[in-house]
């Protein structure tokens, strides 16, 4: 097991596990595993990023909790096992699963399970939600990106019932260091370089190769996808296949407002030079990864106490502590935290909504051209994104399909100036480090707008028109577009 260091609460790890990369998340987790082996009883209960502090000789475990149970600060709530939170049973098998999370959030850019936008941009009512369906035993999708023998550690730490877990944190470990170089692997083949030495951006184009060669093999042969779940949402347990099939293929299709849609469309006649092949890849992971529904809890909403570190900022600059995660009745017996006693608060009128635009989404190897031309044969345009609040909607459909790199609707004009493709005036970009850059490193000019999901969270980049024909062991099968239409 890992060397054990001594926790620094001038180094707290905090947000910066969303900005590791694999084999320094790998590390980290290690060298939690064995803090918590050497704990009191051998399990340690307190095991979230504002409780590990992160240096040069490697990662601490700060203290175990002080207080009793129901008086759980959000850091805690948000990586805490199960049945840890209904039982307050404290074991190995807890520890297991709070690293779990850790990996999770490691390899997601600092997501957790069933979080619809970035964690910054978390309201407290969307992370009591992602809470509730976590804590009543909904299945947890591994992000692809995490590869396949991370994948698969990750995928067993997060059982719902700890027997089907690692049995302790020694064993999780070992399954760990069979996890070692993988990151460094991935790096090598696309880069020539160890992990370390990758940018931002270059970390995720990695961690995507990662997992591109088990996804491959483990795709079915002619399998047809499953028929649509009418308008049941992702996290109920609907499926978002976008492949084609022969003949008259059938594309699942999930439109943020209307839930899942089946749709049939003509399989392509063009010629293979002028439409490049569709593997498929992402969208069979979408099957391997459906979410198992779940359990049929009716549950209320209290207030338990913050914390300084949970904390949301109100509109009028107070602290406000994020609502009860606590059902009346949960999937273990057990005690529950009672309910405070303070009434729910009155929801005020909401205003006459007004209509929105819905957005779609498809997985094909295509150019930005191509997917301008065919979201405008389906009457609409490439999503259009004036606002932090739209950009929400549209990450959190690239996500429920796991996918990272994404055609939205801007480029240069003849001038050389960004535009949109609906004529709309926009000021609100989120590029990433060094871009836009205007040219690819061969030269290429670099005019046409993706959106990536990096380890910061989703960012702008200027894309050359088809960088799947240049680059096809990253972008094919990988690579999608999102349709909006107007109301």
């Amino acid at each position: 097991m890992a060397e054990i260091h001594r926790f620094d609460p001038e180094r707290v790890l905090g947000a910066g596990i969303g900005r590791l990369g694999r084999e320094e998340l790998v590390a980290l987790a290690m060298d939690i595993c064995a803090a918590a082996a050497a704990a009191p009883g051998g399990a340690h209960g307190c095991i979230h990023p504002m409780n590990i502090s992160l240096d040069g000789a490697g990662a601490a475990l700060g203290p175990q909790s002080g207080h009793g149970q129901g008086e759980w600060s959000t850091d805690e709530l948000e990586y805490m096992a199960p049945e840890l939170f209904w039982n307050g049973t404290l074991s190995g098998a807890a520890d297991v699963y709070s690293i779990g999370l850790l990996l999770y959030a490691g390899v997601s850019g600092g997501r957790l399970p069933f979080f619809t936008r970035d964690a910054e941009g978390m309201t407290n009512e969307l992370r009591a939600a992602a809470l509730r369906r976590r804590m009543n035993g909904e299945a947890v999708a591994v992000p692809p990106v995490a590869g396949e023998r991370l994948g698969e550690v990750i995928e067993k730490c997060l059982a719902f019932k700890p027997e089907e877990r690692y049995a302790g944190v020694s064993e999780l470990a070992e399954a760990l260091q069979r996890c070692v170089g993988e990151g460094d692997a991935a790096a090598m083949a696309v880069f020539g370089k160890p992990e370390r030495e990758l940018t931002e951006v270059e970390r995720t184009m990695a961690g995507i190769i990662a997992s591109f060669d088990q996804c491959a093999a483990d795709k079915p042969a002619e399998e047809e996808p499953p028929a649509a779940a009418g308008d049941t949402p992702p996290e109920s347990g609907g499926a978002g296949d976008a492949r084609e099939g022969a003949g008259d293929a059938r594309r699942v299709e999930y439109r943020v407002d209307k839930g899942f849609e089946e749709r049939g469309r003509k399989k392509s006649a063009a010629p293979p030079k002028e439409r490049k092949s569709r593997k498929g890849l992402w969208a069979v992971l979408a099957i391997c990864v459906v979410v198992v529904a779940a359990a049929l809890v009716i549950y209320s909403v209290w207030g338990l106490p913050g914390g300084e570190t949970g904390s949301t900022p109100s509109p009028d600059g107070a602290e406000t502590a994020p609502p009860s995660l606590a059902p009346e009745s949960g999937p273990s017996p057990g005690a529950a935290p009672s309910p405070s006693a303070e009434p729910a608060p009155t929801a005020s009128p909401s205003p006459t909504p007004q209509p929105e635009s819905t957005y779609q989404l498809f997985i094909e190897d295509v150019t930005w051209e191509e997917a301008r031309d065919l979201c405008e044969e389906k009457g609409g345009h490439l999503a259009v994104i004036s606002d932090a609040e739209e950009l929400a909607k549209v990450t959190g459909l690239a996500e429920t399909y796991g996918v990272s790199l994404v055609w939205i609707g801007f480029c240069r004009d003849a001038e050389g100036e960004i535009s949109w493709v609906n004529g709309e005036e926009v000021d609100y970009y989120i590029w990433g480090e060094g871009e836009p850059s205007g040219h690819d490193s061969d030269g290429t000019a670099e005019d046409y707008g993706l959106l990536w999901h990096t380890e910061a969270g989703w960012i702008y980049n200027d894309s050359r028109n088809d960088p799947v024909s240049a680059y096809p062991g990253i972008y094919s099968g990988n690579i999608a577009y999102i349709c909006e239409y107007e109301p």
